[in-house]
């Protein structure tokens, strides 16, 4: 439902709000509308925590190995290796969240229905559109991510310390 009142923008809303957007899509779809996409997005998340966590874990041994927190730069270093991890995950698995917005708005009121599946939203967006419509938003989309993983991947380390060593 976020997606579909996300892109109903415009004078002529089709959807009144969240409960109107959830009702119209069970009507028009059935109740598998309602969750349309939900696979293609358990599915990317494991990859993009995978490559963010594991790059923040690199980065930190590279360039935090000797600091320690109290340091002047030690709290902009770790922030900066979370933005540089959450960035890198971000635009590595961009293309993913492109298909799954697809196939999540395909056929919802108002837009026509297009695609058959995961293969047929990659293969018809590379046809018509070329390999940089994936990448279409990217730079919005980092403006969210980057900061999001770096509070919170020092969130994290902010914790995990107090919970080793006590307040």
């Amino acid at each position: 439902a976020r997606v579909r009142l996300t892109a109903d923008l415009g004078t002529s809303r089709h959807n009144k709000g969240l409960f109107d957007c959830l009702k119209s899509t069970v009507e028009s779809g059935g109740i598998r509308a309602a969750y349309r996409g939900l696979g293609i997005s358990v599915a990317e998340i494991a990859p993009y925590s995978g490559i963010a966590y594991g790059l923040n874990a690199q980065l930190k041994e590279t360039f935090l190995a000797d600091a320690k927190p109290g340091d002047d730069w030690y709290t902009p270093k770790k922030l900066g290796v979370g933005v540089v991890a959450g960035g890198c995950a971000s635009l590595t698995m961009y293309p993913v969240d492109t298909i799954r917005r697809r196939l999540m708005l395909d056929g919802a009121k108002c837009f026509k229905k297009k695609y058959t599946g995961l293969w047929s939203v990659f293969r018809i967006t590379l046809q018509e559109e070329g390999p940089r419509a994936f990448y279409r938003g990217c730079g919005v989309n980092l403006l969210k991510a980057c900061p999001d993983a770096a509070i919170t991947f020092y969130a994290f380390d902010v914790c995990k310390h107090y919970l080793e060593n006590g307040w």
